[in-house]
């Protein structure tokens, strides 16, 4: 009876303790599974959830290229702008320089269809010096797109835009004086182009650190502005030009004679 009571108290323990163990690992089971699911819904959340964009403000640092110009931060990254403008034209008579772009060819020859030809996908800087009079001198930098004749001796202009500097002796001192003159003359040439327009008005500017006034002008064509001033008995005129009866290249124009003008100086 007592071996009988002792084997049916094993057989009891035994259950129990496989009872235990079983629940113990459903237990385990079950806590390992809700881990697992609370994981699931947390990536799921995060992988439904867009990301937040983040606004990056741009600081006003600028950069100094190798030509003295001065290039900003700009773009989705805050990614300084490329320094384009790095050859240098220099006049030693009248004492300045100013930089271009590296795809600007020089010639010194006046424009004629077989060198357009040549060149009809680059930029012409034309220096006319050597048949300028009283100490004249005029410079020609353009960009034109052109469509050759049939018999490909003639060229058709279909787009373009230029820059000119033109150094006139004067004896008009004072820069006010001289534009109420050059303005008058303007009107009277007809807008000095083939349609008429008017000037919209002056600004003071200051250029290679001279006091100069900036010309604008209505939507016109051709001349879009210059920028005048007057120093040692010369009136130095820069022009924004451009033959784009669309405007589509005036933006790009307009940036690359900015990014000019802001390189020119005197050295001497």
């Amino acid at each position: 009876m007592i071996n009988k009571k002792i084997a049916s108290e094993v057989a009891v323990g035994t259950v129990l303790i496989l009872a235990i163990a079983i629940g113990g690992i459903f237990w385990a089971q079950n806590e390992k599974d809700a881990v697992i699911n609370n994981q699931q819904i947390v990536i799921n959340d995060e992988i439904q959830k867009p990301a937040e964009k983040k606004e990056v403000a741009c600081t006003m640092e600028v950069k100094l290229c190798d030509d003295g110009s001065f290039v900003s931060r700009t773009g989705p990254n805050c990614e300084f702008a490329e320094c384009s403008i790095i050859n240098a034209y220099r006049n030693d008579k009248f004492g300045f320089e100013f930089r271009y772009p590296s795809d600007f060819k020089i010639t010194v020859d006046d424009y004629t269809d077989s060198e357009l030809l040549k060149n009809k996908d680059k930029v012409l800087v034309y220096v006319d010096e050597a048949n300028a009079k009283d100490g004249d001198i005029f410079l020609d930098l353009r960009m034109d797109k052109f469509q050759p004749l049939e018999d490909n001796s003639k060229l058709k202009v279909m787009t373009g835009y230029w820059y000119q500097l033109r150094v006139t002796k004067t004896s008009i001192a004072e820069i006010d004086k001289y534009i109420s003159v050059w303005e008058r003359k303007f009107k009277q040439n007809g807008g000095g182009v083939v349609d008429s327009r008017s000037l919209l008005g002056v600004q003071d500017v200051v250029i290679g650190g001279i006091n100069a006034k900036k010309l604008s002008f209505d939507g016109s064509n051709l001349v879009v502005s210059s920028i005048i001033f007057i120093r040692d008995g010369y009136a130095y005129d820069l022009d924004l030009n451009t033959f784009d009866l669309d405007d589509i290249e005036i933006v790009k124009s307009t940036a690359l004679f900015n990014e000019t003008v802001s390189t020119f100086r005197f050295v001497k």
